[in-house]
């Protein structure tokens, strides 16, 4: 790759460009930065039950128990099981209350030195003009989206005795959005405007457009035999916001915007799925989900010096770049087996088996149900990108000075990948239902166990695959043919402790990524002497781990290297309330 300079041709606010940077590397590496978001709006760690109002009020233990037409999710090989033909409308309400505290102050991490201009739109980071900048300790950031219902829609038939069909919009119980602090990248606090902490992982994310159609069909061999296959095709375009830098730090002065907006309208996946119900009253399941890797085109618009807000005269001021061709953004989703167990406690002549055992609120007094479902993420961990167009970069001054055009053709720049460093998990759920009132009233509840699906030294705000505790609790009302159901699902996150790397001077960095994790901050524009440590953070020997996730910087220096920026405190729960209403002719 080659390294170009970035001068003006008039020598206006010029830095001492080209010390290490290459162009190639801060384009390619700025796809880098947001690659892993089409995967978070497919589950990559978001996803949170099942889906359906009956799955949440039961923790999701409702593989082995197909009642409704969200069998075709769950478990498409129980449709013939189903009581007569069936419509049903779920509305999904995911709620999410994910959260980080980072570990630091605002001035860690900030280098001078002739390259680097340090003003920005939010003064001086080294403190020369009173902002009290550098030893403002960094700010709690949230996720904070409107709330967004999921809406599950499908329609379930039987064609003979043994065969049925589905058709629907029926997915998994997602976290809808994500955007952490406000959209412009910016915090207000009691001392001014500050540049959101946790920038350097991501902004926000905007879903444009998502569709998931799906159909299923089944067919029952024997009595106590069937099997179902159902298809999805997943559509989706998007638009992602994270920041690179120019240069390795934490100044917002080198901060570059990067939008990726990414699409791939033809993401197949299979759950097939086997059911036995050998004895009356015991059923038993096992499945699989396997879906094709998010694979398209894409954009990626890069705006220079964004952090330059309102700047005047000659002046470094934001500049909208061009938006470059992605020939292809790959994204990794997740797979997933499960199987399952069920016991039900029929009640008087109702151990025939046929449509009417697909019907609990009729035949059975009670019920429980085992599920074990291994969620294979691994396989989701590498992203990769390829560009498809010579890239332009210009930065401008607030006149409308250009600099020199920067030009890195397509060929000079190699495929992009990036890891996330998940890892597989496995969620115990346990649930079950009472009815005490036959063909009129019922009530479940459950609980689930999910084992963290990501290495923590690695966690950030891109993934909250921690582990997670959750409960369940629905009812079910019968009038007529109508079934009206309600339930509420709470889930307890994991607070992890990610610590902040060890003081080390700049010039002891290394690539691990652990080494010269400056802690000094200025003062009245000088470096103090010693680190200045968070009272907040913990020791690292008492943390979860030591953070690793390193920023994208195009420039990492022999005393500038890229920083670790994911140390912090997180912590995230759950609330999804669901409504919904089947009906059966």
């Amino acid at each position: 790759m080659c390294c170009l300079s970035r001068g003006r041709t008039d020598g206006r606010g010029a830095r001492a460009g080209g010390r290490g940077v290459s162009w190639g590397t801060v384009c390619a590496m700025a796809v880098g930065a947001v690659l892993w978001v089409p995967g978070a709006a497919f589950g990559n760690g978001l996803e949170l039950l099942p889906g359906g109002t009956r799955a949440a009020g039961r923790a999701g233990a409702v593989a082995a128990r197909p009642t409704d037409p969200m069998a075709m999710v769950h478990n498409p090989a129980g449709l013939p099981r189903l009581s007569g033909d069936q419509v049903m409308l779920n509305l999904d309400l995911p709620r999410d209350y994910m959260c980080v505290q980072p570990y630091g102050y605002y001035g860690w991490g900030v280098y001078v030195s002739p390259i680097s201009e340090p003003t920005s739109e939010f003064g001086d980071p080294t403190d020369q003009d009173g902002n009290g900048y550098p030893e403002r300790l960094l700010d709690q950031v949230c996720n904070d989206v409107p709330l967004l219902p999921i809406p599950q829609i499908a329609w379930t038939f039987h064609l003979t005795e043994s065969l049925s069909l589905g058709l629907g919009m029926v997915a998994p119980t997602l976290v809808a959005g994500l955007q952490y602090g406000p959209k412009d990248g910016t915090l207000a606090t009691d001392e001014g405007p500050r540049p959101t902490p946790t920038r350097y992982q991501m902004l926000h994310q905007e879903v444009i457009f998502g569709l998931n159609p799906t159909v299923s069909v089944a067919y029952r061999f024997m009595d106590a035999l069937s099997a179902g296959l159902t298809l999805h095709i997943g559509m989706a375009k998007a638009n992602v916001y994270a920041v690179s830098t120019l240069y390795a730090g934490t100044q917002p002065s080198d901060d570059i915007l990067s939008k990726v907006t990414a699409e791939d309208y033809f993401i197949p996946g299979i759950t097939a799925s086997l059911h036995s119900e050998p004895l009356p009253g015991l059923s038993l399941m096992a499945s699989a989900r396997i879906v094709d890797d998010f694979s398209g085109p894409g954009e990626l618009t890069m705006t220079t010096n964004y952090y330059h807000q309102g700047a005047e005269g000659d002046n470094e001021a934001p500049h909208k770049n061009p938006p470059v061709r992605l020939q292809n953004i790959t994204v990794g989703t997740p797979w997933a087996v499960t199987a399952a167990a069920r016991y039900a406690y029929l009640r008087p002549g109702a151990e025939q088996v046929g449509r009417e055992g697909g019907d609990p609120l009729a035949t059975e007094l009670f019920d429980i149900e085992v599920d074990v479902t291994l969620n294979l993420t691994e396989r989701s961990d590498r992203n990769r990108v390829s560009v498809g167009d010579d890239i332009n970069l210009q930065f401008r001054v607030a006149d409308g000075t250009p600099s020199d055009m920067i030009k890195v053709s397509k060929e000079e720049l190699q495929d992009f990948v990036s890891e996330r460093h998940l890892k597989n998990s496995i969620a115990l759920r346990l649930g079950g239902s009472f009815n005490p009132i036959p063909d009129l009233l019922g009530f479940s509840a459950g609980v689930f166990y999910e084992s963290r699906g990501i290495e923590p030294a690695y966690a950030s705000i891109e993934s909250f695959a921690f582990r997670r505790l959750g409960v369940g609790m629905g009812a079910v009302v019968r009038l007529g043919s109508f079934d009206l159901l309600a339930s509420y699902s709470h889930i307890f996150g994991e607070e992890l402790e990610v610590a902040p790397p060890p003081h080390a001077p700049r010039s002891e960095g290394s690539a691990d990524p652990t080494s010269g994790f400056d802690k000094r901050i200025y003062r009245d524009g000088e470096l103090t002497e010693g680190p200045v440590e968070d009272p907040r953070a913990p020791d690292p020997d008492d943390a979860d781990a030591v953070a690793r996730f390193q920023q994208v910087a195009a420039a990492s220096l022999a005393d500038r290297r890229a920083r670790v920026v994911n140390a912090g405190r997180y912590t995230a729960s759950f609330d999804v309330f669901s409504v919904g209403v089947v009906y059966r002719y």
